[in-house]
């Protein structure tokens, strides 16, 4: 029975599909999406002065988005707010913030979707059509969810430009949750029923191996 268990666990794990860039369980794939502030394993960086190398600031010219927390942002669980400088300063206005993935298979049916914040104001754009905006009125304290229909996706390279505007320093942005599929989206039923099909067969060969012999006493 804990065989039986262990392998169901994991079919389910499998079919699920842990982070955006894990094995898709939809018709569709979406590699390279990252939260902001975070490592190539998603793992969160330090809140003050580390790297996004996901992120480009500005298309490159302005060097890489650091990451940067102040006081009285809403701490996600799985990001850390980018900035242009590691004081939440910068130089010029707006600053734009781009991410680059990779979309295969059918598009027909893509979607992505996350959580973000800014400080103080700004605009989300995937390959140029707005998805998401947020206005100046100090809702860096909290998340809000925002989410692409099939139709802004294109075969091959995409990109999501996150626009920030400030009324003053500092300024910084994060996105938490990003994942492909809509919020709270299940996969395809031809992965379930895949899924299914797979335990069937797991708990058949179980029960083959564990079968007690037959006596062949008289």
């Amino acid at each position: 029975m804990k065989t039986v268990i262990a392998i169901a666990s994991a079919a389910l794990a499998c079919a699920c599909g842990a982070t955006a860039n894990a094995a898709s369980p939809f018709a569709y794939t979406l590699t390279g999406l990252y939260n902001t502030g975070v490592d190539d394993s998603g793992a969160k960086l330090a809140d003050a002065g580390a790297t996004d190398t996901h992120y480009v600031l500005n298309g490159g010219a302005a060097g890489s988005p650091v990451t940067y927390q102040d006081g009285a942002y809403v701490v996600a669980p799985d990001a850390v707010f980018i900035a242009a400088q590691s004081d939440g300063g910068y130089t010029v206005q707006p600053n734009i913030y781009t991410l680059t993935f990779t979309a295969t298979g059918d598009l027909s049916s893509a979607a992505l979707s996350g959580k973000w914040a800014v400080d103080n104001f700004g605009t989300i754009d995937l390959n140029g059509h707005q998805i998401s905006s947020i206005p100046d009125n100090g809702t860096f304290g909290s998340l809000h969810g925002f989410s692409a229909p099939s139709a802004d996706f294109l075969p091959g390279t995409n990109t999501l430009q996150i626009n920030v505007g400030d009324s003053g320093p500092p300024s910084a942005f994060v996105i938490s949750g990003l994942q492909a599929g809509a919020a709270g989206a299940v996969p395809e039923p031809a992965t379930w029923a895949m899924t299914i099909l797979g335990l069937f067969g797991a708990g058949a060969m179980l029960r083959r191996r564990h079968r007690p012999a037959l006596s062949t006493t008289a």
